[in-house]
């Protein structure tokens, strides 16, 4: 499933917000660090969010006054390395479930990086 356009062009706008519409995404992850998995990015299928849920920074109640998407275009826009995005897997399949990180994703995506760091998971929320 493709990156949904409308969120593609809302992480942009974000993007432009914050002053990095010159930006040039200069390698495969942003502040990869060694020992993490690059998964490329075309083959993670995002979450779709409920059209109640804001898709990007929706108050943090762990978090108060913390922009999310600012924090993380900063922490890229300086060199500094993000937590991996966490995915699953399906049993023999090439493609990727996102499970977490919907921000970093989105915003690497629009930023134009062919690949996230990531962790792959076998366990998938509902499973026990």
């Amino acid at each position: 499933m493709p990156i949904d356009e409308v969120v593609l062009n809302q992480a942009r706008t974000l993007i432009l917000n914050a002053g990095m519409a010159d930006f040039i995404a200069v390698g495969i992850a942003p502040a990869f660090e060694s020992g993490d998995l690059l998964v490329e990015i075309a083959l993670i299928d995002p979450v779709v969010r409920d059209v109640s849920v804001p898709n990007f920074d929706k108050p943090d109640p762990n978090r108060p006054g913390i922009v999310r998407s600012a924090s993380i275009l900063s922490a890229i826009r300086d060199g500094l390395p993000l937590p991996p995005v966490t995915l699953f897997q399906r049993a023999g399949e090439a493609r990727y479930e996102l499970r977490d990180g919907f921000h970093r994703f989105h915003l690497c995506a629009a930023l134009g990086y062919s690949h996230v760091a990531a962790v792959v998971t076998d366990w998938k929320p509902g499973e026990y």
